[in-house]
Order: structure tokens, then C-alpha cells, then sequence
């Protein structure tokens, strides 16, 4: 037998730590390269600020691009192929509520996930108070 002083210890690389982690490197930028090609994907919801109701038939779109969606009666949206850039602002319209712009950076992350919370553009008391008007007048 060796004495231990000469065999290798557990978890050591035989050839170096320096070869091994050129290895990882290689792989690592590779990955990083084809993920920029990948297009982002990008979901969420659009709830009303006062009831934290579904908002329906919100028109989503992507400012200086040809992206738009509706989002569905459950208020869900989603873009399956958004361009890969720092930054991109999220427009959000709907004829009863104020529109709202977000602002998106795309991320290392296959999917991200937003909550848009919309504010009527008349709050329900102010509603009431129209109608009441209208039926007393």
C-alpha cells in the first residue's frame, strides 16, 4: 500500500482544479449564448385595484412593437415570444379604467409572472352618486 501521504484525497481532481473548472466555464457561456436566443415568455394577470376582481378584455401591448393581447375573462394574459431586450414598457387599456404602463426587463428566468392592478376611472361611490343624480334630475 501507498503511504497516505500519496494517494489522493477524496474530491480532488487527479489532473488539477484548474483544468476541471475551465470545463464548467465553457459550458457555462454556452448556455448563457443559447438562452439569449430563446425568446422571453411572459403571463400575468389583471385584477381591478378596489373589488381584486378579474379585469376582462384589457388590451396588452408592447410599446414600440406589434405585441398585443386581450386578456381572457379571467383576466389572465400571456406572450409566448416577447423579444429578449434590458428593458420594454407594458401598456395596459380598458375603456372603464385608467391605462397603465409598466415597465418589463427581461431576466435569466424562462417565465416571469406579473399582477397588474387597474383603478377605475370612476370609483364606486362616485358611480353611485351619478346614477343617483341622474334619477333624482
Amino acid at each position: 500500500p501507498k503511504p497516505p501521504e500519496a494517494q489522493p484525497q477524496l474530491g480532488t481532481a487527479v489532473d488539477g482544479p484548474r483544468k476541471h473548472k475551465k470545463k464548467r466555464n465553457r459550458k457555462g457561456r454556452a448556455r448563457r449564448e443559447e438562452q439569449r436566443d430563446e425568446p422571453a415568455r411572459l403571463s400575468g394577470r389583471v385584477i381591478d385595484v378596489e373589488t381584486r376582481h378579474a379585469v376582462p378584455l384589457v388590451a396588452v401591448r408592447v410599446l414600440g412593437t406589434s405585441f398585443r393581447v386581450e386578456t381572457e375573462p379571467t383576466g389572465v394574459f400571456f406572450w409566448n415570444e416577447l423579444p429578449r431586450q434590458t428593458q420594454l414598457q407594458i401598456e395596459f387599456t380598458h375603456k372603464e379604467y385608467r391605462p397603465q404602463t409598466v415597465p418589463y426587463r427581461s431576466t435569466k428566468d424562462d417565465e416571469q409572472y406579473l399582477v397588474v392592478k387597474m383603478a377605475p376611472k370612476q370609483s364606486r361611490a362616485e358611480k353611485k352618486r351619478s346614477r343617483r343624480a341622474a334619477w333624482d334630475g
